[in-house]
């Protein structure tokens, strides 16, 4: 390349990096960037591949934009660029070079035969290839075919275009690191608001049962051998369970949130005939319905966060069961299906109006007069369900039917 051309590519490159500078997204402009670089290399074919990667390791790569001089035969929809498992096409070497940092170039005659038929299949008689870099990981390649003659690229021109290479990185890496940014400012947002209403509810909800008790006690301070002592003393037996069950959600809330998860062996049978004997017992009508089909009841799963689960699923759907039905059930389905651990609890109580539905694993939110408790239960469910990289819905009738479906990934092994 003459010096002049050796000009032209550097002011395409400087071009390209204010474009990728002041472009929202990089992807916006990647194609004109990959015309302008192609014409000022006087190349064939200008592409970028970006890679799968599987367990830390570049495993598959595909062919995502291309800019072609006029009459080169694109190769964007060729199926065979797609999804290509490197190694198994015989680009070991170029895994080698590339994850290292150094560019593949050279005429494809000389290169390795096992490296030729899909090179040859392009058309392709010289080329160079340079790697990028995202967060100090090889993200993919930018290549730079010559498919009407063979070409020996010079060291300059190679330095010339790693620029472009490592400004393309530089742009991804920019842009993911603003939207990891954005998630995180997110967070913080939710954490602000829901640091607002925690602070809000355990003030009230902490002093309420305080001052009840402070003023029952005032009262049988006056009343001395009152008849109505035992009602003052069972109203302050409820306030206390109701301030001691508040202060074991937070506690569940604060375990959750700054604990890992430990994973042990648990039957599930038992489990759950633990919990659910342990809620109903009040209530013999109440028919809990167990449909296990997980092989031998055993899970490998964190036992304190799903026994949390599973108690404030079950304590809501006997709370608020229909008082006004004969039958009155809860009905609890455990199954393996898909690789996932799926979990559904139903029952046919008061059931939930729909306007609340999208707020109900909100923190501190009530959908129902008759919840006199904290609001946290369901939150914390969720929660946990999400620090156990699950999922939980809801669906709900009013006066009919309440159905919370969970799933989680399968863990076979501790």
């Amino acid at each position: 390349m003459s010096d002049v051309g050796h000009e032209r590519l550097l002011e395409a490159v400087a071009f390209s990096a204010k474009e990728l500078l002041s472009a929202e997204k990089w992807e916006n402009s990647i194609n004109g960037i990959l015309r302008i670089l192609g014409e000022a290399s006087t190349s064939s074919r200008v592409y970028v591949f970006r890679h799968e990667v599987s367990d830390e390791v570049c495993r598959y790569t595909c062919l995502a934009y291309e800019w072609c001089a006029f009459g080169i035969v694109p190769q964007i929809e060729t199926p065979e660029l797609q999804r290509i498992e490197i190694e198994a096409v015989g680009f070991k070497r170029w895994i080698n070079l590339l994850n290292n940092g150094h560019a593949v170039y050279g005429c494809v005659e000389d290169f390795p035969e096992d490296e030729q038929p899909l090179l040859q299949q392009q058309d392709i008689k010289s080329l160079v290839v340079l790697p990028f870099f995202v967060s100090g990981k090889w993200w993919g390649f930018i290549g730079f075919d010559q498919c009407d003659a063979k070409r020996n690229w010079t060291t300059a021109e190679i330095a010339v275009l790693q620029a472009a290479a490592s400004m393309i990185g530089s742009a991804i890496e920019r842009e993911f690191d603003k939207y990891l940014l954005e998630i995180q400012n997110e967070e913080l947002r939710k954490i602000n608001h829901e640091l607002d209403s925690f602070v809000y509810s355990v003030s009230h909800d902490l002093r309420a049962p305080l001052v009840t008790i402070l003023g029952l006690l005032n009262i049988a301070e006056k009343e001395p051998l009152s008849p109505n002592l035992n009602l003052y003393l069972q109203h302050i037996r409820n306030s206390i369970f109701k301030l001691d069950n508040f202060v074991k959600e937070i506690l569940e809330y604060s375990h959750n949130t700054r604990t890992d998860t430990q994973l042990e062996t648990i039957n599930i049978k038992q489990l759950l005939e633990e919990i659910s004997s342990t809620i109903v017992f009040t209530d013999s009508s109440v028919e809990v319905i167990l449909n296990i089909a997980v092989r031998d009841y055993i899970l490998v799963f964190d036992r304190k966060r799903l026994s949390v689960i599973f108690t404030n699923l079950l304590h809501n759907a006997f709370k608020f069961r229909d008082l006004n039905k004969l039958h009155r059930y809860i009905k609890i389905d455990v199954e393996y299906k898909s690789e996932k651990l799926l979990i559904c609890i139903e029952d046919n109580g008061i059931g939930i109006e729909t306007d609340h539905l999208p707020k109900i694993f909100d923190m501190f939110y009530r959908a129902s007069e008759k919840n006199h408790g904290s609001g946290l239960g369901l939150y914390i469910t969720k929660e946990i369900v999400k620090k156990l990289n699950g999922e939980i819905q809801i669906e709900s009738e009013i006066e009919k039917f309440t159905r919370i479906n969970v799933t989680f990934p399968i863990v076979d092994k501790i």
